[in-house]
């Protein structure tokens, strides 16, 4: 084996190798987005759930005086 083609084997698997470990490595960085959930709500679910509280508060001063009528 020729000098050359040595050179010409490693360049031609180092670029697969770039190719694999960037796939690899993009894999992994969309694992953790998945898995990774940041502290606190999002503003949806701050509203979302002032909006339960609420209801909730609703509910419980409007079902006495529906107790009374019935």
């Amino acid at each position: 084996m020729d000098r050359a083609d040595v050179g010409g084997l490693r360049g031609g698997l180092g670029g697969g190798l770039f190719h694999a470990g960037v796939g690899l490595l993009v894999l992994l960085v969309i694992q953790v987005l998945n898995v990774y959930k940041p502290p606190g709500l999002t503003p949806y679910g701050w509203r979302k759930q002032q909006e339960e509280r609420r209801q909730q508060r609703e509910q419980r001063t409007v079902s006495p005086a529906e107790d009374a009528a019935t």
